[in-house]
């Protein structure tokens, strides 16, 4: 069971694998929840629907709960 998130941002540009879509930095992702990967995360952008990004690529937004302290994402 996927628990969700509210709000995150890129710190880094990220090109979208089989797409021409680059995500920019400080982009929003919304709709975050956890999957069955520590270090993933799967959310949506304006631009892409059903990503899945590395947390490593994140800054904590607005949190809403605390499924997200189980992951590390850089402060």
């Amino acid at each position: 069971m996927a628990r969700r998130c509210t709000r995150a941002t890129l710190i880094k540009d990220l090109k979208v694998k089989g797409t021409s879509e680059t995500i920019k930095r400080g982009t929003l992702v919304k709709n975050i929840r956890l999957t069955g990967n520590r270090g993933e995360i799967e959310c949506s952008t304006r631009q892409v629907k059903g990503l899945v990004l590395k947390t490593e690529f994140l800054k904590k937004g607005l949190i809403a709960s605390a499924p997200f302290a189980s992951i590390s994402i850089a402060s």
